[in-house]
């Protein structure tokens, strides 16, 4: 009796799930009367329907939707043998499950065959229904949206000689992708998966496709696209490459060695951290490269973008700092890209610092299109747009950029499109533009900046009214309104029309503010200057002093013999070789008296009293420089106190060796002060050399001009 009551228990739940099965397209689509939609004539979208209607003769493309087809034979196709069918798409809850070896026989036009959202449909027995097709004009296929994890290997074995040209399998769920299946399509040209859930891609079976679309899968490396021996390509003609969308995390100079032939490479909305040095170098063909959307993006080596071939740099929204403290870093990006045509640095943050974002975009001479909109920029660097004489199109919109130099848009006798809307600009006047580029532009876009109703203003105005460049300016005049002054906030620039008495005596009221407020600041920074180098101003009474008693005799100068050294040379530990070896040899080979801290420094005395003793007991201060020197704290610590003996004593009292030269980014505050007080010798080796050690020994020999301060 249980067994009975189970099987017949199991009989219900079979039953159950077949007609949830044959109704589950009832279910997700809308009940209705079966009719057939006809758009644009040729084509005809057919709905619940539990067979295929007549159509008229000249429909050429059939979509149908909702219907019941579970079975697909050549039949099903009598009512439309004789139209030129060139599109057939079962696309959505058709319930399609086979379809037979003879089906497509009588549709001898047809060149693109669609089976999509079909749960039910069996892949595995589909491969013959192809047999079907006509080998001349079949061109498209796309399987899509059918729940998919695997498909057989001889799916497409009855396509040889097929010239197909697209193949979708966009939305299914295969995760990896072993392309060797497509081997027998000879002619294949696109290859689409999107949202496949691919996490590898097998590339030996892609010899004749030119493009590929992975978007939105679970990638997280570039699929390696060289045969075993890793020196032939697997993809020989593959021109497109899309990637967007998948968890790739960092580009190699390897990655894409194998694809000699790809012209663009689209890497939008992936996860890389990193752009390395030399990343796509190895793409001799590349034109178009898109790096949109990638907001984990730290750090991007020096030369990232080296491809002499690239044309067009996408590199959009990625929120990527280029103001950091590295900004100097980015002066070679694009050394080695001069041949972009088209850049896009949209929605990134450009550097502060003008002269950085100059020689970051110097290199691009060839621009005809330069997109850098909401970048954080204020100023434009002048000269910036005089090294890209071919530009066409410039857009910077949404920047906080306010004035420009009169001679920043000269010159530039190419553009024709110019954006500058959403900044915050205030005035424009009879130098902001030369006429020349205004009467060349054919967009001219300048709104929604907080322009002010001013005086200022009526060159502008003037000239808007009397020419007709009106016609080249979007949303004028609703988006061009005035935000100062308060009384005429938010109203129209264009309702904004001043007076010649107006204007003269805003004229006359504002020399008289620029002649007060220039007295105030004359005499602000006088106050502040009296303020911030009063130690300077009493150093320099200080010498007047001294240099007055001196020729009344009043004081008497030291003597080399007043000292027990001779010389105290200050320098670094990674010069020591040179100072020990040739400086000082030659110097106690003249007979002078070095104070060295190895020998003379006394033991058990602290570094700084040893320091500061030996100073003292020595006649001479050799301060010998260069970029390790200037990076030493201790050594800046020594150059203070050299400083403090130049003030006392003159500037004899040290000789200044310029050993090796000094980067500005190293120079510090005290080294500048020194130099720039102190007259400073250069080390030459070979000719020259002679007459450098000639000046030292001078300098050495040198008596002290001025007396220790103790004595005034």
């Amino acid at each position: 009796m249980d067994m009975k009551r189970v099987v017949l228990n199991l009989f219900y739940v079979c039953i159950g799930y077949i007609c949830v099965s044959l109704t589950e397209s009832y279910d997700k689509c809308p009940k209705g009367a079966n009719k057939c939609h006809f758009v644009d004539n040729d084509k005809a979208t057919c709905r619940n329907f539990h067979y295929i209607p007549m159509l008229k003769e000249y429909v050429l493309t059939l979509e149908l939707r909702c219907c019941y087809l579970p079975h697909i034979t050549r039949q099903t196709f009598q009512n439309i043998s004789s139209n030129k069918i060139i599109h057939l798409a079962f696309k959505k809850y058709n319930s399609v499950q086979t379809i037979t070896t003879d089906a497509f026989t009588d549709l001898k036009y047809l060149q693109s065959l669609e089976v999509s959202w079909e749960k039910q449909f069996d892949v595995l027995h589909f491969k013959s229904s192809l047999k079907s097709l006509n080998v001349s004009l079949f061109k498209e296929l796309y399987f899509e949206r059918n729940g998919w994890t695997s498909l057989p290997k001889s799916l497409f074995a009855y396509l040889a000689g097929f010239k197909l040209s697209v193949l979708s399998l966009s939305e299914n769920d295969f995760e990896i992708m072993n392309a060797s299946i497509f081997k027998p399509i000879s002619g294949l040209r696109k290859f689409v998966c999107i949202k496949c859930s691919i996490t590898d891609l097998n590339a030996n079976g892609l010899k004749t496709v030119e493009a590929i679309d992975l978007t939105s899968n679970n990638i997280i490396e570039i699929p390696d696209f060289c045969d075993a021996t890793g020196k032939h390509s697997l993809a020989p003609v593959l021109k497109t490459l899309t990637l967007s969308e998948n968890a790739i995390r960092l580009i190699l100079p390897n990655s894409f060695k194998c694809l000699q032939s790809l012209e663009t490479l689209v890497l939008d909305g992936n996860i890389i951290t990193e752009l390395t040095k030399n990343g796509f170098s190895t793409l001799p063909s590349l034109i178009r490269l898109s790096i949109n959307y990638i907001p984990r993006l730290k750090r991007i080596r020096m030369k990232a973008f080296n491809s002499t071939s690239l044309r067009i740099l996408q590199f959009r929204q990625n929120g990527f700092r280029f103001d950091n403290d590295n900004a100097y870093h980015f002066r070679d990006l694009f050394i080695n890209t001069y041949n972009l045509r088209k850049l896009d640095l949209s929605k990134n943050y450009l550097p502060h610092k003008k002269q950085h974002l100059l020689r970051i975009l110097s290199p691009l001479k060839k621009l005809r299109k330069l997109y850098m909109e909401t970048t954080g920029l204020s100023e434009i660097p002048e000269g910036l747009f005089q090294n890209m004489p071919f530009l066409q199109k410039l857009t910077l919109i949404g920047n906080k950029i306010t004035r420009w130099n009169p001679s920043t848009f000269a010159n530039m006798t190419n553009l024709r499109k110019l954006h500058l809307d959403g900044n915050l600009i205030h005035i424009i006047n009879k130098t902001s533009f030369p006429t020349m580029l205004l009467n060349k532009l054919e967009i001219f876009e300048i709104s929604n900046n907080p322009f002010w109703c001013t005086c200022d203003q009526r060159w502008f105005l003037d000239m808007l009214r009397s020419t007709n460049i009106t016609k080249k300016i979007r949303n004028w005049p609703k988006f061009y309104s005035c935000a100062y002054p308060e009384n005429l906030k938010n109203s129209l620039l264009d309702s904004y029309r001043p007076t010649d008495a107006e204007c003269e005596i805003n004229y006359f009221t504002s020399i008289i503010i620029i002649a007060v407020c220039s007295v105030l600041i004359f005499v602000f920074f006088s106050a502040l200057i009296l303020y911030r180098c009063h130690i300077n101003i009493k150093n320099l009474l200080y010498f007047a002093r001294v240099h007055h008693r001196i020729k009344k005799g009043y004081l008497k100068l030291m003597s080399c013999n007043d000292f027990d050294f001779d010389v105290f040379v200050v320098y670094c530990d990674s010069d020591r070789q040179w100072v020990h070896n040739v400086l000082i040899k030659r110097l106690e080979d003249k007979g002078l008296k070095i104070c060295i801290h190895h020998r003379d420094f006394q033991i058990g005395e602290p570094i700084i009293n040893n320091i500061e003793k030996f100073m003292n007991k020595s006649w001479k201060i050799i301060v010998v420089m260069s970029n390790d020197f200037a990076k030493s704290e201790w050594c800046q610590w020594e150059v203070n106190l050299a400083l403090e003996r130049r003030r006392r004593q003159g500037m004899n009292a040290l000789v200044l060796i310029m050993y090796r030269q000094i980067d500005s980014k190293h120079m510090t505050s005290g080294l500048r002060t020194l130099l720039n007080t102190t007259p400073h010798l250069i080390f030459t080796e070979g000719l020259g050399e002679g007459m450098f050690w000639n000046a030292v020994l001078n300098g050495i020999n040198k008596s002290l001009m001025l007396p220790p301060t103790a004595v005034l």
